[in-house]
């Protein structure tokens, strides 16, 4: 529950104060398209159920292993079959912004 108190009062401090009020970000997921990737994504969280003691959440943790590690091949396979997205150039065109337009646009 810790670890969800504190995503809430990130999404706080980033709403009421602005980026510049939260602590850096210490670690990221790689970008990178490898299977170590992939099982990190999908296994996040597990190392701390199967260290807490708790002989029911061992059980729950090794038995839920099987089908987390085939969801862990399949978006493996996923990253690699797929591709940067490639608008229309009709698409691009109608979304540029306008000489000028500053309102709507990310910066």
């Amino acid at each position: 529950m810790n670890e969800l108190y504190e995503d809430f009062e990130y999404y706080r401090r980033f709403m009421e104060k602005g980026p510049a009020s939260l602590p850096p970000v210490e670690e990221f997921l790689s970008t990178e398209i490898s299977f170590r990737n992939s099982l990190k994504l999908q296994f996040d969280g597990m190392s701390d159920m199967l260290r807490s003691g708790n002989v029911f959440l061992q059980l729950v943790g090794i038995v839920a292993a099987i089908p987390t590690f085939i969801l862990a091949v399949a978006y493996h396979l996923a990253q690699l079959t797929c591709r940067e997205p490639v608008w229309p150039e009709d698409v691009e065109r109608a979304c540029a912004p306008m000489l000028g337009q500053t309102e709507g646009v990310a910066s």
